[in-house]
């Protein structure tokens, strides 16, 4: 029964995008109201703020550059694409060379998945700042989204060079490390990125999973339990906890955390498949049937991927 492949499927879906305010970096100011919200009721205000500063005519072209990028980076986080793409591109009409602006454009064009103009303004934010870290993190991410692993590494090593307090370039660096199978690199990186930002949870479910691997059913279920409480709508974390259940001989537990996977995602096919091994172990043939029946409906290669 091979369950260790789906605590390895997926890990680069975790990758980590730093993304800050231009305001507190640049001229606007950390006391800006046009800012990074810092909560869900401070979206629309700052939207606002930042839409009354620039329709006011009256900011100098750097500001106004930084009240458009930050706009547009709330954009980015809203899922608003479109718009986050024309604020930054009003931006990088006032100063076509900013590469923080170039970095963040390319950064959103990646979550579009429409990684052509992506790698466009990454690589001409590197050419124009080789020692941009923010960019060469960003345009590691591109590269291994894209199963590029061999460029990804030593733009994220590069990233954490410049930048070792980065928690995003080293919780990167160590998916990709996990990726390759260097589970004693990756942990030592997702400690140290959780060294510098304890709530940094895909590093967390990073170390976990890599814990697992090596057998150390012990500290994965710690960093699981804390991943679980800090975000208890994360549907595989879920998956993850219970796959290290049932290499524990604890079926029962594990099916209590697929269940909970497949509330939150009907359609993951990973959790169908394990909880099918759950039932499995019990000795329950028919909902495990059912569970793998379920799964192959969603992903025909299942049972390729994650071992029969």
């Amino acid at each position: 029964m091979l369950l260790l492949k789906s605590i390895t499927t997926g890990l680069l879906a975790t990758l980590v995008l730093a993304v800050t305010s231009a305001a507190s970096a640049q001229g606007l100011g950390p006391g800006s109201p046009c800012r990074m919200p810092q909560g869900p009721g401070d979206v629309e205000p700052a939207i606002r703020a930042c839409t009354t500063l620039i329709e006011s005519g009256s900011l100098p072209p750097s500001s106004l550059l930084e009240a458009y990028a930050n706009r547009g980076i709330i954009y980015g986080r809203l899922g608003e694409f479109s718009h986050a793409i024309t604020d930054m591109g009003e931006a990088l009409r006032i100063d076509p060379r900013d590469t923080d602006v170039l970095s963040m454009r390319g950064s959103i064009y990646a979550q579009m998945g429409d990684f052509a103009h992506a790698m466009a303004d990454l690589n001409e934010a590197v050419r124009l700042d080789p020692r941009n870290a923010g960019a060469l993190n960003s345009r590691g991410i591109v590269y291994a989204s894209r199963g590029d692993y061999t460029r990804a590494l030593p733009d994220f090593e590069m990233a954490v060079r410049l930048s070792p307090q980065n928690p995003s370039a080293l919780t990167n660096r160590g998916n990709v490390y996990a990726s390759q199978g260097n589970d004693n690199r990756a942990i030592a990186d997702y400690t140290e990125a959780l060294k510098v930002d304890p709530s940094i949870t895909m590093a967390r479910l990073g170390r976990g999973q890599a814990y697992a691997r090596r057998n150390n059913f012990s500290q994965a279920l710690s960093d699981l339990n804390d991943v679980i409480r800090q975000t208890p709508q994360d549907a595989g974390a879920y998956n993850v906890r219970g796959t290290i259940y049932v290499l524990q001989g604890e079926p029962a537990l594990a099916i209590q955390d697929f269940n909970q996977s497949i509330q939150l995602n009907p359609q993951n096919p990973q959790a169908l498949w394990n909880r099918g091994k759950a039932y499995e172990a019990q000795g329950d043939v028919a909902k495990a049937t059912a569970d793998a029946d379920h799964a192959r409906q969603i992903d025909p290669d299942i049972a390729a991927h994650l071992g029969k």
